[in-house]
């Protein structure tokens, strides 16, 4: 390997390892409120079969405001003569979640569940649950997640049931998606979707700051090891060569010695995979932690 090769060689490792210090954070979209650092709200339509659950006297659904985001949720029920109630809004990120308020009850409110969900216009999930019949609600529940988005804007809407189908009803309570936050020196890491209050970035940076920050500096000082380990190595074995070659060369010039026959110089290339990568948010199988309220069934 020539010298300037070495140069461009250890450049690139530079590169990678400094892209591994990507810091995902979790933004928080409540229904009601929207999203804290765009402005944006969820979109319903039509207005007519969704209300404000905190403040409407007529819907049966009373879950407790202090176990729901924020203190506020939609309530939409769908009934087969009425349109299908939807929500949609868009984002810029890599990863989504749906949570709601699920109701135990069989009549007022009639709490089955039927949810659809589309990402970009193409069907992403299906959320379907009967109703127990019993008193009380659920609460936090990741009704859809979505994972491995491409880092770009995206459109959610969910389709409360489904035309000509049955009963439905939902209690949206907030949208969870995760983006990068394009600072990779950022003192703040999130691991996984935990929703953050009004302002998201204040949340991350006051609760995770030690932690987070932790995880960053040692994998700084683990990269940039591992970049030295291997320039190190790579010049100890360009100087072991550099001298094998030079006495090789003195003993074939030396008057009266045969030089060795030539043997072909078999290297092995060597491909650099990156360090271990680590997910910044959970699989599609895992729901995103609480934001600090109990989950279960209250009474």
């Amino acid at each position: 390997m020539q010298p300037k090769h070495a140069l461009t060689f250890c450049s690139a490792l530079l590169f990678l390892c400094c892209r591994t210090g990507a810091v995902f954070i979790n933004i928080t979209v409540d229904d009601t409120l929207g999203d804290p650092t765009t402005g944006r709200r969820v979109a319903y339509h039509p207005a007519s079969v969704w209300n404000d659950g905190a403040n409407c006297s007529a819907c049966n659904a009373r879950p407790d405001k202090d176990f729901l985001y924020m203190g506020t949720w939609k309530d939409s029920s769908y009934d087969p003569q009425s349109e299908v109630p939807t929500a949609s809004v868009t984002f810029f990120g890599t990863a989504v979640y749906v949570l709601c308020a699920l109701s135990h009850s069989k009549a007022k409110p009639f709490g089955s569940s039927n949810m659809f969900f589309f990402i970009d216009n193409q069907l992403a999930g299906n959320f379907t649950r009967e109703s127990p019949g019993t008193d009380g609600y659920d609460y936090n529940v990741t009704v859809f997640s979505q994972t491995n988005l491409p880092s770009a804007e995206h459109n959610l809407t969910i389709q409360n049931g489904r035309a000509k189908g049955r009963r439905t009803l939902m209690l949206l309570d907030a949208i969870i998606y995760t983006r990068d936050d394009g600072k990779s020196d950022s003192p703040s890491i999130s691991a996984g979707p935990t929703a953050v209050g009004p302002t998201a970035t204040m949340r991350v940076s006051t609760e995770s700051a030690s932690t987070s920050g932790t995880v960053v500096i040692a994998a700084v000082i683990g990269s940039t090891g591992g970049v030295a380990l291997i320039i190190l190595l790579y010049l100890l074995c360009h100087r072991h060569r550099s001298h094998r070659a030079s006495r090789a060369q003195t003993a074939d010039i030396a008057p009266g010695r045969r030089s060795p026959p030539s043997q072909p110089y078999i290297t092995t290339p060597f491909v650099y995979e990156g360090p271990s990568s680590r997910s910044a948010v959970p699989s599609s199988e895992e729901a995103p932690p609480p934001y600090g309220y109990p989950q279960g069934k209250i009474q």
